[in-house]
């Protein structure tokens, strides 16, 4: 008979092991293991022994055929048939047990009960019930080695099975129970089944499962969840060298891989390595290694593939190429596509056989057409259609807070009450100053308000009061609709947003409102508890990640649509504050201290006049320190910063606040010089008492925690203590700080989900969270607005793939955008320069490598791809403790490393140099010292990964050798570059960054602008500034403009016809701004550097393209052909039409190839066009094209030009270098990204600019590489 793996069903194909970027990984895995007379592991444990060490056999995976699963039961007797066991070969079957098989694919009676082992591997058992056997009878539950064997059940599609109630069963099982004894199990709810359980008496859950069209469906809470993953791995080679196969297939994802066979001379005996498993949600056991070390134990046997990895929805492993039921030959509405053919005929008038697009007034370029070059293509969008009935209005009311004062978080919380006004019934409100509702409201309107602080229970003193009054400003809608089906402008560019922000509010009334939904930034929502069970993993430190949905409303042609894309967001985990400071760490308490700032937390200590808790909510100041109360008469004495509450003393006056356990502040003597009074509260005053002492006095509460540093939640001048015990976390506070590097690996992993995992997650789940389906969308349907649940159909093209130069006329062909550099050198090397090297190691670990750096292959490896160098005049370790801070890190590297490197022979000017981890503080330290203080090139390698000597390496390092020497890496035919190959053009990429988050109040934004030098685009040099913070539009605009034009003059003896500007770091409600204020400074710019004929003639012609990589649309393949292997859509995929606008220029480039999660394709929006419409309306580009195809082909093709990788880029690289460039900024502004200094006091903004301003040595090189 044929062997399937647990789990499989008969007659499908074994699907390819899921992507593991965003699976779980907690520190053990389920296994289940399917034993039986003809399951791979004994087949192999009966063959020969062979002299030689076998490998070990593949998984079975999926095997074809239609024969039923295999019953483990012998329907001749009632004893176990389970395989090598022998423990269970004796064991009976509990009375009233019979023996069924499961009949086709298709699941109806008999119940089937799997068995799974939780934590310990041994075995497990698959159990069949008779059809007589009643639904709500409980399940069986075996006990063995301390560990719960859950079972599932599966029926046909009877919901009515998942009883709820709990129910109460005894089994004895003689041998089977570890203790001999009878045990307990209670059934109750526990829908993602991810608890593990252990002991006699276990409240354990029960899932409700059916196979549908060969896939395992599980029901639960009214949810499904597809289930899908690997078949059984094959177990190891017999031998101690064999090895277990490859990767179990299979469609069900309870495969599983056996391990290796015990060990055989020579390489000793040992057991074989431990079990694979799927990933369905539930805790694995450990992978499976080797039991005694390498050389004892057999290598691991393959893994099972994977199933639904996080419980959530189920779809993680969903099927890589989304998919429809509903509509199985998805295609764009031809509607719309004749709406847009027949907008852009409309524009064209014939003058002398010349098709010339008309002038409008519009404030943006018309768009010339839309693209024709390419393979077509279909694609699924993440936006639905809002469809608008009747007669919609919104009326629009400013309101103010006329009674009491309030700002930031109160007065939102505030306008949160004012909305339960039952007057206000059905409005919704920015939360700042305007209304929106879809009926007129009465005015004037006053609504008293009582402050009650969320997660409090009892009102705040203090009287508030609202008026809403005044004319409303009408947002007509359907005006609006009637608008976009005629493609017109009659509604101008300012109403059109005004009615798009009161849409996406109203939209959000659901979400917002519903307390099972957390709402953070205003369109995010994040969902939690049921019936939509949070998506939440744990981050380490504190941390915990988030997954939900953002949602907006955007303009179309014909049609307004609703953009819904999966958001994630990195929240503080709401637990006490003692765990939570125990899981960052309290041995450094100033990151402790900067962590912890204004996370606010609630308290109830407190007890009310009958003896209630009394809940507070409070803002952590920082931890105790001894600069507080600096203007105290009686200031807190501590040991130390940091201090416990036996350390922490305050002054405690007879006035003070009898129950906040801390002084208010205020400073009082007592009359006599007695002793100090006390009471049956303890301690009244005054004097200092410490926290410990307050609070086991006052409150009978002694902290327990007494090694954890007490908070302040009052200020830095009044301060208020508390033992972090008394403290509760609140939830949904998104932390302000940056996350380290293993917290960025860990959200990573389980945020970047297959594309169809995602979009299936939009459609299915995302529509009932935001409330877009009955009944949550009765708002919604009682104001004419539906929501078509579908994801819309775009149509797209794959762009050419263009031929990359290299040197010595080699060229080659990018395949799924990227190409190997194997035997090819760089197409032109940069100017000879001397290097050094150091090797910067830890005083913990002199050489963990127990040899010397790879330098000579090194060296023969950038001499073969063609970078210009000599062997390096110096090279030496660096013993640094990192530890002693970035002060003495910047001090050792200065006189010990650059002050020396002009003492050398050949000076050199540029130093390589090998960290041993990945250091932020001292990558910083050492891009200071190089860019601005010393003129010298760094280029900084990971040791261990240097150490390793890969060519590959070696290959990308030699790529920013080259670079800042001055090459060129690769190029494209002139041909490929349109307008800029014929070197009249340059490319100027622009970007500002702001300060990151957690830096100090006042810190700058860094405005940078890069530049190409020639036609090839091989150099960018680059250039900075800094201003005001938050400030979006570049205020040196000018100058840095001259210095670019300078350079290319210098290069080319004469100044460029063209500027193509590619703007980065714009939103869409900013395209204004680049055109009335960016756009005068650079023609000012250009009047001034111009001799007077060119500027007469109407040079330079000026155009720019906001580049926008911050927007939240997404597109799915419809069919395989239309994607690539990760699911994504091809490499070169450009989408013009059905989701933009008829009459702007705008479209979204796919240029890359996205490794894992779901691809973010670039938006590109001409806000100016001087140089393309001129050019080409005349003379289209390519043979039936037209200008549009000229600037998204000549876009694409720049992505094969990034210097610093041979794959195409996201982005085209003068946008890239852009933000590569603000990047290294912030390296020199170290100092203003940490958290905010207790000192008080702004940054100096003159004394930053000069800390970015790059050495003159570097200043016309790509430093920043």
């Amino acid at each position: 008979m044929q062997q399937q793996a647990l789990g499989a069903l008969p007659g499908s194909n074994a699907p390819q092991r899921p992507s593991d970027e965003a699976a779980d990984q907690p520190t053990s895995r389920p296994k289940r293991v399917l034993l039986n007379r003809s399951c791979p592991a004994r087949r192999c444990s009966q063959r020969n022994n062979h002299e030689k060490p076998s490998e070990g056999e593949r998984g079975s995976g999926l095997i074809k055929g239609s024969a039923p699963l295999l019953d483990l039961f012998n329907k001749s007797s009632s004893s176990w048939v389970a395989s090598d066991d022998t423990e269970l070969a004796n064991s009976r079957i509990p009375p009233g047990l019979s023996v069924a098989q499961v009949p086709g694919t298709r699941l109806q009676a008999p119940l089937i009960l799997y068995v799974e082992t939780l934590g310990i591997y041994k075995d497990a058992w698959r159990l069949t019930l008779p059809t007589s056997r009643s639904t709500n009878s409980p399940p069986l539950y075996i006990l063995r080695e301390n560990c719960i064997k859950r079972i599932f059940q599966f029926i046909d599609l009877d919901l009515s099975a998942s009883a709820t109630s709990p129910i109460t069963r005894r089994y004895s099982l003689a041998g089977i129970l570890s203790n001999g004894q009878e045990s307990t199990i209670h059934r109750n709810e526990d829908p993602l089944g991810t608890r593990q359980f252990f002991g006699s008496d276990t409240t354990i859950s029960c899932e409700v499962t059916a196979r549908i069209d060969n896939r395992l469906v599980r029901f639960s809470e009214g949810r499904i969840c597809i289930m899908s993953g690997g078949g059984q791995g094959g177990r190891g080679g017999k031998d101690g060298r064999g090895r277990g196969h490859a990767r179990g297939g299979g469609a069900a994802g309870y495969g599983a891989g056996q391990g290796g066979g015990r060990g055989q001379p020579p390489r000793g005996p040992g057991a074989g390595g431990g079990p694979g498993g799927d990933r369905a949600g539930f805790p694995p056991p450990q992978r499976g290694g080797y039991q005694q070390g390498r050389g004892q134990g057999g290598f691991r046997g393959g893994f099972g593939g994977g199933g639904a990895r996080d419980g959530y929805n189920g779809d993680d492993n969903a099927p890589k190429i989304f998919s429809d039921s509903t509509d199985p030959n998805p295609q764009p509405d031809p509607a719309i596509t004749k709406a847009e053919n027949n907008y852009i005929e409309s524009q064209k008038t014939t003058i002398g056989g010349l098709a010339k697009l008309a002038v409008s007034e519009a404030p943006f370029p018309q768009r010339p057409g839309y693209g024709t070059r390419g393979s077509p293509i279909t694609l699924f969008a993440n936006y639905f259609t809002l469809a608008i009935t009747g007669q919609l209005k919104i009326y629009c009311y400013n309101f103010k807070l006329v009674e009491g004062t309030a700002l930031g978080r109160k007065l939102k919380r505030l306008v949160h009450l004012l909305l339960r006004d039952p007057r206000l019934a059905g409005a919704a409100t920015d939360y700042t100053s305007i209304l929106y509702s879809t009926a007129p409201l009465p005015m004037p309107l006053e609504v008293p308000v009582q402050y009650v602080e969320e997660f409090e229970n009892q009102p705040r003193p203090g009287n508030y009061k609202f008026l809403v009054a005044g004319e409303p400003i009408v947002h007509d809608v359907t005006g609006l609709v009637e608008d976009l089906r005629a493609i017109s402008s009659q509604v101008d560019r300012n109403s059109r947003q005004a009615i798009v922000q009161a849409l996406t509010t109203l939209m959000g009334t659901y979400p917002t409102s519903s307390p099972n939904t957390l709402t953070l930034a205003a369109n995010r929502h994040y969902p939690h508890g049921p019936p939509n069970p949070s998506a939440s993993w744990d981050l380490g430190g504190g941390l915990e990640a988030l997954r939900g949905y953002f949602r907006s409303v955007r303009l179309a042609t014909c049609r307004i649509l609703y953009n819904v894309n999966v958001s994630h967001a990195v929240v503080y985990s709401a637990i006490g504050l003692d765990e939570m400071m125990s899981r960052f760490g309290t041995s450094d308490w100033r990151q402790l201290h900067k962590f912890l700032r204004r996370v606010r937390v609630k308290t109830n200590y407190l007890k009310d006049e009958k003896g209630n808790p009394i809940t507070k909510v409070k803002t952590i100041a920082g931890l105790a320190t001894k600069e507080d109360g600096r203007g105290l008469t009686h200031k807190p004495e501590m040991a130390a910063d940091g201090s416990g509450p036996d350390d922490v003393r305050f002054y405690l006056s007879p006035e003070g606040e009898a129950g906040s356990g801390t002084s208010t502040g205020k400073a009082k003597a007592t009359k006599s010089g007695g002793p100090p009074p006390t009471s049956s509260k303890g301690f009244l005053g005054p004097g200092y008492i410490s926290v410990s002492e307050f609070f086991r006095t006052r409150h009978n509460r002694p902290p327990q925690r007494k090694d954890l540093p007490v908070v302040n939640v009052g200020t830095k001048d009044k301060p208020t203590y508390l033992p972090p015990e008394v403290c509760q976390v609140l939830p949904g506070q998104t932390t302000r700080k940056t996350i380290n590097p293993t917290q960025t690996q860990a959200m990573i992993k389980r945020a970047c989900r297959p594309p169809g995992a995602n979009a299936r997650s939009i459609k299915d789940h995302g529509t009932k969270v935001l409330g877009l389906e009955e009944p949550s969308n009765a708002f919604l349907v009682k104001n004419g607005i539906t929501v078509v649940p579908k994801l819309i159909v775009a149509p797209g093209r794959v762009l050419p793939v263009p031929d990359v130069r290299y040197g010595e006329r080699k060229s080659v062909k990018p395949t799924e955008g990227s190409w190997n550099m194997n035997r090819i050198k760089h197409h032109s090397a940069g100017r000879n320069t001397s290097w050094a090297w150091v090797w910067i190691q830890n005083t913990t670990h002199s050489n963990p490598f127990g040899r010397q750096p790879p330098i000579e292959s090194f060296l023969a490896a950038l001499l073969s791809y063609g970078v210009n160098i000599q062997p390096p005049v110096k090279g030496l370790p660096l013993v640094l403790d990192r530890r002693q801070g970035k002060e003495h890190i910047e001090r050792e590297l200065s006189t010990r490393v650059f002050s020396k490197l002009d003492t050398l022979p050949g000076k050199p000017g540029t130093l390589f140099v090998i960290l041993p981890a990945q250091e932020t503080t001292l990558y910083k330290v050492i891009k200071y010292l190089g860019d601005i203080r010393f003129g010298i090139q760094t280029i900084c390698v990971m040791a261990d990964k240097f150490f390793k000597g890969q060519p590959g390496y070696f290959a990308n390092v030699a790529l920013k050798f080259n670079l800042k020497a001055g090459g060129t890496n690769q190029v494209l035919d002139d041909g490929r570059l349109g307008v800029i190959g014929e070197g009249k053009t340059m490319v100027v990429g622009i970007d500002v960054t702001h300060p990151s988050p957690g830096s100090q109040d006042g810190a700058p934004s860094v405005a940078g602008m890069v530049a190409s030098v020639d036609k090839s685009l091989g150099q960018w040099p680059a250039v900075l500034s800094v201003q005001a913070g938050r400030q979006e539009w570049v205020g040196a605009l000018d100058s840095m403009l001259k210095s670019r034009l300078d350079l290319w003059r210098q290069k080319n003896q004469t100044l460029p016809e063209n500027i193509l500007v590619y703007r980065d770091g714009v939103s869409e409600g900013q395209y204004l701004m680049v055109r009335d204020t960016e756009l005068p400074q650079l023609r000012k710019t250009c009047r001034e550097k111009y001799p007077a004929p060119q500027t007469q003639k109407g040079l330079p012609r000026i155009s720019i393209v906001v580049v926008g990589k911050r927007h939240h649309t997404r597109f799915y393949p419809t069919a395989d052909q239309h994607g690539d292997k990760n699911g994504n859509p091809k490499n070169g995929t450009v989408v013009d039409r059905s989701i933009t606008e008829a009459f702007s220029w705008d479209f979204f480039l796919q240029a890359h190839t996205c490794l894992q999660g779901t691809a973010r394709p670039a938006h590109y929006f001409v806000v100016v066009d001087e140089i393309f419409r001129a050019k080409y309306d005349r003379r289209p580009p390519f043979p039936g094209g037209n200008t549009a195809d000229a600037l998204e082909d000549l876009t694409h093709n720049m992505c094969h030009l990034y210097g610093r990788a041979s794959k195409t880029v996201s982005l085209c690289p003068p946008a890239y270098y852009a933000d590569l460039v603000c990047e290294r900024a912030r390296c020199y502004l170290n100092a203003f990204d940490e958290s905010a200094s207790d000192n008080g006091g702004g940054p100096d903004i003159t004394q930053m600019q000069n800390d970015v301003t790059i050495h003159q040595r570097l200043r016309n090189t790509m430093f920043y590489i």
